[in-house]
């Protein structure tokens, strides 16, 4: 009798000491303060959900544009193919000379259900005008292309159409009073893991068309980036700006948001979708409403040290009141960013088109989230959203 007792004392005591290490994993899971997240209607959590992770890198490789022909093949602009172009492709030479792709970000993104994605942003400056079908032939579609290659240099997967490209006017580029820019992006999607996760680098070229048929642009060569960052290497916390969840609810101008790792839903899987990086602490979010020259508008980056900061000052910054207890309560003017695991609600002070721009922050100290900042991603995400 006395064997079994203390039998079943052993395993009991085992059961705690597991059950302690369990927890004490949970504990050490996060290095920020937990904060209690608020409710997030479902239908908005499921498309977190399917959203998955991402994280965006900033790239800025530029390369000139060439005119190319149907076959891929570089046309020079001055030769007599243009010689006879009809009255509306009648181009002085300026047009031809001196336009460029820059490629600004990849974004990397990670769903469990369908693999990976590749999302890039080229800004384009030419005297021509960019058009998403070719207005000579409607079966001909701008279009993406991408490929990847091993660390031998093999191209062990490729994707050469790639649509729809999306192409959004900017407005005249301050850098050559000739040209127009305009943003082109497209996304390749359903990327096996195996492949990105033993790939070392991603190469990308757009074919894009103009309001001239004869007229087909392209960099001038395959513009190549590392998977993890623009450097090559494992990028850190500040390299990189990871996703953040914003969704409007719909009325009452509230706008939820999450953190990047919150609607993943899996164990497992950061904010970075892959190997080297780690989380951020938290996220800066500011926005402004688009045209106003006051409420909202962010002419320059709010100060990063938050002792610096007024309750004024959060006309422009998404923030929130600290929890009792937790933080800053002696400072009513500090307010918290967004958890990298959290959710919050924001209900904005006005309605309509908001201009919404977010970036990661690592803390000196993580577990104080009053702490100075370590760093912040050098640039930021952009979105907009219409808030009802």
């Amino acid at each position: 009798m006395l064997h079994k007792i203390l039998q079943f004392g052993g395993l009991l005591l085992i059961f705690v000491f597991t059950l302690f290490l369990q927890q004490a994993c949970k504990k050490t899971e996060h290095t920020s303060i937990v904060k209690p997240s608020i409710k997030v209607p479902e239908s908005i959590l499921s498309k977190w959900r399917s959203e998955g992770t991402a994280a965006t890198y900033r790239v800025n490789k530029k390369s000139s544009a060439i005119v190319v022909d149907e076959y891929d093949k570089e046309i020079n602009s001055l030769s007599g193919k243009f010689a006879a172009l009809s009255a509306v492709c009648d181009m002085e030479d300026d047009d031809f000379v001196n336009n460029s792709f820059t490629l600004e970000t990849q974004k990397i993104g990670f769903d469990c259900s369908v693999g990976y994605s590749v999302e890039v942003t080229y800004l384009l400056s030419t005297g021509f005008i960019p058009a998403s079908i070719n207005p000579g032939n409607p079966a001909q579609l701008s279009r993406g292309r991408f490929r990847l290659k091993n660390a031998s240099g093999s191209v062990i997967y490729t994707n050469g159409s790639i649509t729809p490209v999306t192409i959004t006017p900017i407005g005249p580029d301050p850098a050559n009073a000739d040209k127009t820019l305009y943003r082109i992006v497209y996304k390749a999607s359903g990327i096996a893991s195996n492949l990105i996760e033993t790939s070392v680098i991603g190469e990308h070229r757009p074919v894009i068309y103009t309001d001239c048929g004869e007229v087909i642009t392209t960099p001038s060569d395959w513009q190549a980036v590392s998977l993890s960052g623009s450097s090559g290497s494992a990028p850190g916390v500040c390299d990189k700006i990871d996703l953040v969840h914003i969704d409007p609810d719909g009325s009452g101008n509230l706008v939820y948001f999450g953190g990047c790792d919150f609607g993943v839903g899996t164990t497992g899987i950061s904010c970075y979708p892959f190997g080297g990086a780690g989380r951020p602490n938290e996220h800066d979010i500011e926005w402004r409403k688009p045209g106003d020259a006051f409420l909202g508008n962010w002419p320059d980056a709010l100060p990063d040290d938050f002792i610096n900061l007024t309750l004024s000052s959060y006309s422009q910054r998404v923030s929130w009141d600290y929890i009792a207890g937790q933080g800053c309560t002696g400072s009513p003017n500090k307010k918290e960013r967004l958890a990298f695991f959290g959710t919050m609600s924001y209900p904005f002070p006005v309605g309509g088109i908001i201009e919404v721009r977010y970036r990661n922050v690592k803390l000196a100290s993580p577990s104080d989230p009053c702490s100075v900042n370590d760093c912040t991603t050098g640039t930021w995400q952009y979105v907009t959203i219409n808030v009802q």
